[in-house]
């Protein structure tokens, strides 16, 4: 017979009988006492995030799905099933081999919570307990090729989940006849709980599926999950953006059409809001009560600094690198247009990222501020603008940070049927969500081009190195700022800043970019190339989705006769992204003509990955139309 968990004998009978609920499982229940207890004595629990491996067999099921499936939504279902099935089949055995692997006394102590459709379990411990599980699962895990990750302690009891996931069934989903009948994307957010009685969220936002507040915290609206509502629900409706009344410069005002809204609730803006986010996520893909798929994802939230693998020796069980991959892995299984704001931690000599802003598949954002340094007011033309002060910047390399976008004093929703002025990279995060549906709506569907028209589109900047500006609202001194003269527009093709990422948002040329980018795949050892008549510095940028085997691409633009002279390259092995200009650099000889744009894979081809279902998807945008050859010039100097 099993013995109850410690914590249990000092918990009153009475308050036992109160808190069972007949279809809890019973272990469940004792655990959320124990929990409960812990939490009311201010102790906490670890969160441990595992992400199990794919076999074979299941990455070749995956990958001929993803190359096979047309439909998007008949895409999501099958990839939501697969994982349904197959975690199902093995979660019985994996549980149980580590639970074998700690003494029985500690194995009481431990909830495993399965996280079928992100392939992935949360495991909630005592930290003491936790000191002697992670080494012994860590070798149980390397055996399986899964990864482990130490979340950040949760101390809050209502931050752990009481919901048990669905079953397999239910990944078939289906709109009401009302969001049936209408044009338009599925948006989902996690944020904190918006109040969806505001005036301004009464039209535009489809249907609206709400996490349950019985296995959510945050009963009571907030102004930041209003705030980020508010903003797509004016783009919905038509209305430009706008910033203390002056609309965003380069922002348009037609519909960004949106048929449903789906709305999981964030946890706190620390590493202990971390397994929240997993929670939220797992629910936002999983199928209960008819909810759709998600089109775009936004998370305008952070949860503690980020963990840079190349700087940072203790990534290997950091909190902010799982949720990271977790994250990276749900938009490549789902197909989804991520959008997560950089953070609001100021400049740094370093990154000041907060997580999951590292996020390869996603787009990360940073906040622009719309202002008139001649004047020191709102508004002004787009060249003046400038990074806001508080706006975290990314690192040298990786290159973290996407886009830039307005985010000081946007017009927005606040709870009590009230306006706010909402200012962080958390706005600046929507605004580029909101470009992104404006590009769906259009019927362009394909999350890399969108991503990819959005980097091209993109308006250089530079910050020449410097710190951000200090200058705030109306009073500063904007003449007298001395790092303010150094950021600016950057009129020489391709470049990646620390502060501005590949370029400040440009939603107009967007629009107009978008029927030039193109879609193709590529096998190991292959390469593919396109003709394109470009102007001086025109860029051209090529992304593909991250996975542990997606292999490095590299992007060349040659001259299109002669000898194929080399214009600009983008070859790092470390990125999924990558930009070539015709002529980069103010130095640069560029000039217009007709040249060759040459996509290759550095990886080797073997028997195995010969197969269709085997070949990298990328997509190239382009502000020229693209013309793709059947086969590249054989006069070609190969890749190396």
């Amino acid at each position: 017979m099993h013995r109850l968990p410690d914590c249990l004998e000092s918990i009153p009978l009475h308050r036992l009988l109160k808190s069972v609920r007949f279809w809890w499982p019973l272990p469940t229940v004792l655990f959320a006492l124990c929990v409960a207890t812990a939490a009311q004595a201010g102790e906490p629990y670890a969160a441990v995030l595992i992400l199990q491996s794919d076999e074979a067999s299941i990455a070749d099921r995956l990958a001929h799905i993803k190359s096979s499936t047309k439909s998007l939504q008949a895409r999501r279902q099958a990839i939501c099933l697969l994982r349904h099935e197959t975690f199902t089949k093995r979660a019985t055995k994996e549980r149980t081999r580590l639970l074998e692997a700690v003494p029985p006394a500690l194995a009481t102590e431990i909830r495993f919570e399965p996280l079928p459709v992100l392939n992935a379990w949360l495991v909630f411990l005592p930290p003491s307990s936790a000191e002697q599980a992670l080494p012994a699962w860590r070798a149980v895990l390397e055996r399986t090729g899964a990864a482990l990750y130490r979340l950040g302690d949760v101390s809050d009891d209502t931050l752990l989940s009481a919901a048990t996931p669905g079953d397999h069934a239910s990944c078939a989903r289906e709109l009401t006849a009302e969001s049936r009948g209408n044009k338009g994307s599925v948006l989902g957010i996690i944020d904190t709980r918006p109040d969806i009685t505001h005036p301004m969220l009464q039209t535009g936002l489809g249907e609206i599926y709400l996490e349950n507040e019985d296995t959510a915290p945050g009963k009571v609206s907030t102004a930041h999950g209003t705030a980020m509502l508010g903003l797509y629900a004016q783009a919905a409706q038509g209305r430009s953006l706008s910033s203390q009344g002056h609309p965003l410069r380069a922002s348009v005002a037609a519909p960004a059409p949106i048929k449903a809204t789906v709305a999981a609730v964030a946890g706190p803006e620390t590493p202990e809001g971390q397994a929240r986010f997993v929670h939220a996520l797992h629910w936002l893909l999983s199928a209960e009560d008819g909810r759709p798929f998600p089109d775009l994802l936004n998370y305008s939230q952070g949860n503690g600094l980020l963990c840079i693998e190349e700087t940072d020796a203790g990534c290997q069980e950091d909190g902010g690198t799982g949720i990271t991959h977790l994250l990276d892995r749900a938009i490549d299984d789902y197909a989804l247009v991520a959008v997560k704001s950089a953070g609001n931690k100021h400049w740094g000599r370093t990154h000041t990222m907060t997580a999951p802003g590292a996020t390869w598949n996603g787009l990360t954002v940073g906040n622009m501020h719309p202002f008139d340094w001649q004047r020191c007011g709102p508004g002004g033309s787009r060249r003046q603008h400038k990074i806001y002060r508080t706006s975290s910047v990314g690192s040298a390399r990786p290159r973290l940070i996407d886009l830039v976008a307005p985010g000081v004093r946007l017009d927005t929703a606040a709870p009590g049927n009230q306006p706010m002025l909402s200012t962080g990279t958390s706005p600046a995060a929507a605004v580029v969500g909101v470009a992104a549906l404006r590009l769906m709506g259009t019927g362009l569907r394909d999350p890399l081009r969108i991503k990819a028209v959005l980097i091209n589109s993109a308006e250089t900047w530079t910050s020449s190195g410097a710190p951000s500006p200090a200058a705030r609202g109306h009073s500063a001194p904007c003449g007298t700022d001395t790092h303010a003269p150094k950021h600016g527009p950057y009129a020489y093709g391709a470049r990646h800043d620390r502060s501005y990422g590949w370029g400040y948002l440009n939603e107009k040329r967007a629009l107009g970019e978008a029927r030039h980018a193109r879609s193709a795949s590529l096998f190991p050892g292959e390469r593919l190339c396109y003709a394109v008549q470009a102007k001086a510095h025109d860029k051209f940028t090529l992304a593909w989705m991250r996975t542990p085997d997606s292999p490095a691409l590299a992007l060349k633009l040659v001259e299109a006769e002669g000898a194929f002279a080399l214009i600009d390259e983008d070859a790092d092995p470390a990125e999924n992204l990558l930009q070539v200009s015709n002529g980069r650099g103010a130095g640069s000889p560029a000039r217009e003509g007709k040249r060759l744009l040459v996509v290759s894979s550095a990886a080797t081809p073997t028997a195995a990955t010969r197969g269709t279902d085997l070949a990298q998807p990328f997509a190239l945008a382009s502000a020229r139309p693209l013309v793709p050859l059947e086969k590249c010039p054989h006069e070609l100097p190969a890749a190396p």
